[in-house]
Formats: C-alpha cells, sequence, structure tokens
C-alpha cells in the first residue's frame, strides 16, 4: 500500500492510503484547510464507504496562534464525518503551549465522536492502535508498514532547517 498526497501547502498535507485518510498539520489547524478536509473527507467516504482519520500535528514554536473559532469549526467537521469512521487517531508532535492548544483542539471533537478516538505522541504507536481497530478495512491491517513514510511526509517546515516544501500535484504519489 503506497501513500497518495492529494493537496500540500506550506502548513498542512492531505494524503490517504485507501481508507485511511491523512492530515498533516505544520503548525495549528487554519480554517483555509477545512473546506479542503472537507472535501478530500467526503471523496474519500464515497469511495470506501468508511475511513479511517490520522492527523499529525507538527507544531514548532514559532507556528502561527490558533485563528478564532478554529477549533469550533474543526469539531463541526469532525462531527459531520463520524458516522463513516472506523477510528481517529492524532498525533501530537509538540511541547508546551503549542501541545496543550493543539490538545484542546483534538479535545473539542470528543462530544461529536462516535468511533474510537486516541491520541499519541508517535506515528507507529497510532498505526499500531489504527491496524488494530474493530472492523478495519484488510488492506489497513499492515498500516504500520507506512510509518516511515508518514515520519517523513510533509517535512522542511522550521524544524528541518527551513527546507523547502516542494507541493505535490494532486494526485502524486509520495515514497
Amino acid at each position: 500500500m503506497s501513500i497518495l498526497v492529494l493537496n500540500t501547502s506550506k502548513r498542512f498535507v492531505f494524503a490517504h492510503a485507501g481508507p485511511l485518510s491523512v492530515r498533516i498539520w505544520r503548525g495549528h489547524v487554519t480554517s483555509a484547510s477545512l473546506p479542503i478536509v472537507r472535501e478530500l473527507t467526503a471523496d474519500l467516504v464515497a469511495r470506501y464507504g468508511r475511513v479511517t482519520s490520522l492527523s499529525i500535528m507538527r507544531i514548532a514554536r514559532s507556528s502561527p496562534p490558533l485563528e478564532p473559532g478554529v477549533g469550533q469549526a474543526y469539531a463541526e467537521l469532525a462531527g459531520q464525518f463520524t458516522p463513516s469512521l472506523v477510528g481517529s487517531a492524532t498525533v501530537i508532535e509538540a511541547s508546551g503551549a503549542a501541545a496543550a492548544i493543539a490538545h484542546g483542539v483534538r479535545a473539542r471533537t470528543l462530544p461529536v465522536m462516535t468511533a474510537p478516538s486516541e491520541v499519541f505522541s508517535t506515528v507507529t504507536a497510532a498505526l499500531a492502535w489504527i491496524a488494530a481497530l474493530p472492523g478495519q478495512a484488510d488492506e489497513l491491517r499492515s498500516a504500520a508498514s507506512l510509518a516511515v513514510e508518514l515520519e517523513l511526509l510533509g517535512r522542511g517546515d522550521e524544524e528541518d532547517g527551513g527546507a523547502e516544501v516542494l507541493p505535490f500535484p494532486r494526485g502524486r504519489r509520495a515514497g
């Protein structure tokens, strides 16, 4: 199974591997990214019926602050798709206040989530949990094999010395 990048920008990547929907936030969730998440998630749900969600939040100290209202908008988006979710994993790669804000954004989704939802500190742990979810698609039983690709996907922000992030055209395969 390979990762297909569907959208990328300086602060956001949306990709999938079969019914695994992957969002990588380089900084806090942004209002500009939410319509993209809505559209691409709807496409995946239409294609697969049920999907599993993986959000990776890579928040550096220099990330801009969270926009007002984004936490609530993110929760509403989660509520829209929760009936189609097998489960939702969030990896928070941050410390201090940035980690607290990321946990707060995720916590806003909990009242609307009916699918299993967990937070992790590593992609590897999140993928192992995803692979073991009851009702998981057979193709995601080996999701842990995607760990290295997902660890590298979307890098190039301030944590990596400011390397330029090159945009992927819609539909280009990563890795």
